[in-house]
């Protein structure tokens, strides 16, 4: 694994800043404060993600003291990196989500989901533990932690076990340890003398059934019963809609101003007439109304009344002197008098008769159609109205037609079911016993089926605790016996890097299972504390660049060394710069605050790459 470029959009004191990393050395150089151990945790966390902790940790954790200088509402940012010729890029955002990771693929042009089993190929295997317990040093840091002896037994048992260090054999026994005991939690206890107690209680039931019978009638009488509730259900749900229904209609109706059929009859014989009447003597109003012809026949009376009154007069008159007017002038006078009054009377009457279907027209619309225009549609619509009125009226009836015969077919049906019930009553007594060996018998077989299934059940998990067994065993054996092995391998490649980190001054050191170091010199054994402090970093480097080589013995992974040098002197560190420029074989990030490591590179004339920070 090679890191190539990173950008760092908001990351602590860093807005906006990038870094790209040469192929080998890279000398981080910066003053205290100026920002390496936050690229260096920028770094870690582009890997792997931060650890986010809860309640009272939250303020002090890592999160919170990296976050950004600069409120943005963005930290994070992106990691360009190389996997066996594959270059992809990291990007994370920790507001969103701390562990969360998107992926570029730009060898492939294309994004991929960040599963973990391509997150890992892609760190070359590299986790947070052997991370921090190999290839990230930091000032005074170089002692291991308990995991990273739990790893390093894991890895040696994959080694040997599974041909690789990737395979988790620990957490494959930890997961068939795991399963073990959830197999054992599935075991039923199941008493050996239940199931024959169970058998003779089946055989003693069985016969006392043959002999009392099994109640035919009974069930008979409940299958009745049940149909009689069927039908009894479906005809009250019949009768329920037709009862809303009728409801629904006969309100529908009484909004409509109608309460019997006898109301429309009489309402539609009292429309036509006003109808006819109002078209019949629409004319002798009209006429009688006109100004022209109300003047002429006012002034026809009132010829009529002077020629009348001087008819008499006259003819008064003729009979005193002897003159009489002619006798057919009279009557002619007389007939025309009376004409002219019937006519005016009857001109009147038609136009009162008129006015009067006008009003009951209007009064009919209004009530039946909510409006009083006289249009000749709105006579339409008042009978149509009314023959749709009449329509519901007769649906009205027949609803309840049915539903009286709903009424009488449900009382017989409940009569019916009553019958049942009684009889199921009297014979409820004589096949209650049936009815409980019946029960019991149930109950019993029932019983017996799942103890069947319960000891198939604890027989084939037996067998698959067995196997667990077997395979736990098998693994731990083989782990051990590799392991035996490997551990003066681990010895020897700590004693030689030893020793060509102190010039010979110390040739062998031993690691035990949890990694203890123990120190030999040439004349006798020593302890850590009688060594300087600059000596114990050596020892601790030593130890992690040997686990390096444990883990990755054919590949390369890159070394961060955080002021990992501080406690060296010039001879100390120069040998150190110069082992890890011949035998490291993944990239170098050394992050320091002094100028020594970039002469003493230049005096040997080490190619690296220079990155001031600050």
């Amino acid at each position: 694994m090679k890191l190539l470029e990173t950008t760092i959009r908001h990351f602590g004191k860093f807005h906006q800043t990038s870094f790209t990393f040469g192929d080998h050395i890279n000398i981080l150089y910066g003053k205290n404060g100026a920002g390496k151990s936050t690229l260096h945790t920028f770094l870690r966390s582009m890997l792997f993600g931060m650890e986010r902790k809860k309640g009272r940790a939250a303020h002090s954790d890592e999160y919170s003291r990296y976050m950004p200088w600069v409120s943005s509402g963005d930290y994070g940012g992106s990691l360009r990196l190389e996997q066996n010729s594959r270059i992809c890029q990291f990007t994370r955002n920790f507001l969103t989500d701390p562990k969360n990771l998107e992926i570029f693929d730009e060898t492939r042009s294309k994004p991929v989901p960040a599963d973990d089993d391509f997150v890992s190929q892609m760190r070359n295997g590299l986790t947070e533990v052997t991370f921090d317990n190999t290839v990230s040093i930091g000032q005074l840091r170089g002692e291991t932690s308990p995991a990273m002896a739990d790893a390093l037994k894991n890895y040696i048992g994959n080694l040997h076990s599974a041909g690789s260090g990737n395979v988790d054999i620990a957490a494959a026994i930890a997961a068939l340890t795991m399963q073990k005991k959830q197999l054992s939690s599935q075991l039923i206890p199941i008493d050996p003398n239940e199931y024959d107690t169970l058998t003779a209680e089946i055989n003693t039931l069985n016969r006392q059934l043959l002999e009392h019978g099994a109640g035919g009638q009974s069930i008979r009488l409940h299958e009745r019963r049940h149909q009689l509730q069927a039908a009894l259900d479906e005809q009250k749900e019949t009768y329920g809609t037709l009862s809303d229904r009728t409801r629904e209609w006969k309100q529908r109706l009484a909004d409509n101003g109608v309460e019997s059929a006898e109301q429309l009859r009489q309402v539609e014989t009292a429309a036509d007439r006003a109808y006819s009447a109002y078209f019949r003597y629409k004319g002798a109003y009209r006429f009688t109304r006109h100004p022209l012809m109300m003047g002429l026949l006012f002034c026809l009376a009132i010829a009529m009344f002077i020629a009348s009154f001087f008819t008499i007069f006259l003819t008064n008159a003729s009979f005193s002197s002897d003159s009489f007017l002619p006798v057919p002038f009279l009557i002619l006078l007389c007939v025309l008098f009376f004409a002219a009054g019937r006519l005016l009377l009857s001109l009147r009457r038609h136009g009162w008769l008129w006015n009067q279907a006008r009003e009951q027209l209007r009064n009919l619309f209004s009530v039946y159609l909510g409006t009083r225009e006289l249009l000749p549609d709105n006579y339409d619509r008042l009978k149509k109205r009314l023959h749709d009125s009449a329509a519901m009226i007769n649906k009205v009836r027949d609803c309840q037609d049915r539903c009286t015969e709903l009424e009488s077919s449900i009382r017989s049906l409940q009569e019916e079911e009553n019958q049942i019930l009684r009889e199921l009553e009297g014979i409820s007594r004589a096949d209650w016993t049936n009815e409980q060996n019946q029960e019991q018998l149930k109950q019993a077989v029932g019983r017996q089926e799942v103890l069947k299934a319960q000891q198939r059940k604890n027989n084939d998990i037996s067998l698959e605790i067995e196997a667990v067994k077997t395979a736990i065993s098998t693994i731990q054996a083989i782990a051990e016996d590799f392991h035996i092995s490997f551990v003066p391998r681990l010895n020897k490649t700590c004693s030689a890097i030893l020793a060509s980190l102190t010039g010979g001054a110390y040739t062998r050191m031993a690691v035990d299972d949890n990694l203890n170091l123990y120190i030999q010199s040439q004349k006798r054994s020593l302890p850590l504390t009688a060594l300087s402090r600059g000596t114990v970093e050596q020892v601790y480097l030593a130890l992690r660049l040997a686990l390096v080589d444990c883990f990755w013995p054919d590949q390369s992974v890159p070394l961060f060394l955080d002021d990992s040098f501080a406690l060296y002197d010039d001879e100390r560190l120069e040998q150190a710069l110069l082992w890890l420029e011949q035998n490291y074989k993944g990239q170098i990030f050394l992050f320091t605050c002094h100028n020594r490591e970039e002469k003493l590179l230049n005096m040997h004339n080490i190619i690296h790459t220079y990155i001031k920070i600050g």
